[in-house]
């Protein structure tokens, strides 16, 4: 009798990962697409503020299909199909999404996190510049270099990471900066959607909840601030960069407003519901106020 040899078996369950990735991924820039076909009024408030949102969704989601309830459900489902497929699936969306050894894990630590996050995001910029219709990147950089622009889009970043840091040490919160797969994968994500969003880098905060509120606090006012500085200046000054730099940083505070973790706006929002709204109608009134009507097709 012939000893049968085992072939290498094939890898279902990474298949189907991959593909529910591919399907999550590729489907709302179909959806947009397809809109943009039939629909016939410029960008507007509006829809730039909905990209927003899906963006933190989809880096929230991304996040806690991993780590939460959303793995469980998942694998509770498709237990009755196959336990073994699920399993693997499961692990195939982790190493798409969140760290693993597979793409390297993610980036820690306050020198490495910035470093990695911020050029991950002044890359985003120059490159979302660059796919942008001739007449709308041109009215954005206003005769400013593409270089100099996308080094402006990492000052709010920067101003972000110093605020969380010091009401950190101050609140004695334990605070690292990460700049994990999910997040990078994002950016390039919408960065070829031609969508600017400050999603390559988090702040994970580690104390009380109150702690960890005041410190989402911090983090949201010194944007606001930023903004509030730059567009006073602008008008001030008239000088173009600063107008760019009230742009980006109001959208930074917009992004980062939102109630889940672990943006800044998750902390105050799971410290009181009501502390959250407060800031979120003051940076929403700063987003649809504040943010140039050239800036739409790029967010």
């Amino acid at each position: 009798m012939d000893e049968v040899v085992p072939g290498r078996r094939v890898p279902v369950g990474l298949i189907v990962g991959l593909g529910a990735v591919a399907i999550c991924m590729v489907a709302p820039v179909i959806a947009v697409h397809s809109y943009e076909q039939i629909q016939t009024a410029p960008t507007g408030r509006v829809a730039t503020g909905a990209t927003a949102a899906l963006g933190v969704l989809f880096r929230s989601s991304a996040r806690n299909l991993v780590r939460g309830a959303m793995m469980t459900t998942m694998r509770t489902t498709s237990r009755a199909a196959s336990r073994r497929v699920a399993r693997r699936a499961a692990r195939a969306l982790a190493g798409t999404f969140v760290r693993s050894q597979a793409f390297g894990g993610a980036v820690e630590g306050a020198l490495a996190g910035t470093v990695t996050g911020m050029v991950a995001l002044a890359l985003s910029l120059a490159a979302v510049l660059w796919l942008a219709p001739v007449d709308e990147s041109a009215a954005i950089l206003g005769g400013t270099p593409v270089w100099v622009l996308a080094m402006v889009g990492v000052v709010p970043a920067a101003v972000h990471l110093a605020a969380t840091a010091g009401a950190a040490r101050l609140l004695g919160v334990g605070h690292t900066i990460v700049s994990a797969a999910d997040g990078l994968l994002l950016q390039a994500y919408f960065t070829v959607a031609g969508s600017f969003l400050p999603l390559a880098y988090d702040v994970q905060l580690e104390g009380a909840v109150e702690a960890r509120a005041r410190v989402g606090l911090a983090g949201i006012g010194a944007l606001l601030g930023l903004y509030g500085l730059a567009a006073g200046l602008a008008v001030a000054t008239g000088l173009v960069l600063f107008q760019q730099l009230a742009a980006v940083a109001v959208v930074y505070a917009f992004v980062f407003s939102f109630p889940l973790p672990p943006l800044d706006g998750g902390h105050l929002f799971a410290w009181r519901w009501w502390a959250w709204l407060s800031v979120a109608v003051v940076v929403l009134g700063a987003f649809a106020s504040g943010l140039p009507e050239v800036w739409y097709g790029v967010i």
